[in-house]
């Protein structure tokens, strides 16, 4: 709205567009005051019984339009990486974790890691498919200063790949002791991996 882009805006005018979308400052404003107005604090163990989407101490309302949602979490400490991503842009496919097993267990013959457990499952209703994999990594010990060799492992799970929607967004899992000299057995780390899991939930 400058009088210094009075030329420009000569030009996009020849070109068709409207004053909306030369000015989409009231748009974003709007937007914006609607995101405010919609988010309140939230303690992070509590589930709000209302539609809407959680952020870390935090819930914003929903208001019936279609957002893209991008949500991203990652927890980290000494023994491994716990990371969740939710799309709900992204469209459902047969691209899926699965329909990659040739190329993956190509891969894995070249690589130091190996497949644990292959897995269609539907924890609380939620089609997914997850892969776990072990390897072997060597990692400096700070303590003698010398190289060491130690098992790590890098699970993933994959849902709604197929038939993914706004509603039902396409989502994926990682939990990985890469780079780490993790306490944990296998078995452990498959036991925290299903408790992880089987907590998913449509809300």
């Amino acid at each position: 709205s400058s009088s210094k882009y009075t030329e420009r805006k000569k030009t996009y005018i020849k070109a068709g567009f409207s004053e909306a979308q030369m000015n989409d400052k009231p748009a974003k404003l709007a937007a914006l005051q609607s995101l405010i107005s919609r988010l309140s604090g939230r303690k992070d163990e509590v589930i709000p019984t209302a539609k809407g989407v959680c952020i870390p101490n935090g819930f914003i309302r929903d208001d019936g339009g279609k957002h893209k949602e991008v949500l991203t979490f990652r927890y980290e400490n000494d023994d491994f990486v716990f990371g969740v991503n939710m799309d709900s842009t992204i469209k459902g496919s047969d691209d899926t974790l699965f329909n990659r097993s040739a190329l993956i267990n190509e891969a894995l013959k070249t690589s130091n890691r190996y497949s644990i457990k292959k897995v269609a499952l539907s924890p609380n209703g939620i089609p997914a498919e997850s892969w776990l994999f072990g390897g072997i990594q060597t990692i400096r010990n700070s303590k003698t200063e010398k190289d060491e060799k130690n098992t790590f492992y890098n699970f993933m799970l994959y849902a709604n790949q197929r038939d993914a929607t706004p509603d039902k967004p396409n989502l994926n899992i990682g939990f990985t002791s890469e780079y780490k000299k993790t306490r944990y057995s296998e078995v452990q780390m498959i036991e925290i991996w299903d408790r992880l899991v089987n907590s998913l939930r449509y809300k």
